[in-house]
């Protein structure tokens, strides 16, 4: 979600508020590793969420008033995402309403601080 586009042209957004990916085997060691160091670095970025393949799992890394992330979880098809710089929420049931093979949970919800970015 960006609130203040590139032009057409351009293939991508230099001040995204928020990214989601979906995360698959192929592509899970990088969605969270260098892209997510990337993302974390862009000072307009307030949420970075990664959905699982597999499962209904959102992880999410939301900026904190102090300007760090701290990783939160979501699991479960009941499980609301609150996207506060957008004023929206992600509801898993819908992000995940037409995929059939993924394994029903309930919903739960952890957090884990990360490290302030430097």
């Amino acid at each position: 979600m960006v609130c203040d586009s590139n032009p057409d042209t351009e293939l991508f957004q230099e001040n995204p508020k928020v990214v989601i990916e979906i995360l698959s085997k192929s592509t899970r060691r990088r969605d969270l590793g260098d892209n997510k160091d990337g993302y974390l670095d862009l000072a307009s970025l307030e949420t970075y969420v990664c959905l699982e393949q597999s499962r209904q799992l959102a992880i999410v890394f939301q900026r904190t008033a102090l300007g760090n992330f701290e990783e939160l979880e979501y699991e479960g098809i009941e499980a609301i995402v609150p996207l506060p710089s957008i004023n929206c929420n992600l509801k898993l049931a819908e992000a995940y309403r037409k995929v059939e093979r993924v394994k029903k949970t309930t919903p739960t919800r952890s957090v884990s601080p990360i490290d302030e970015l430097a």
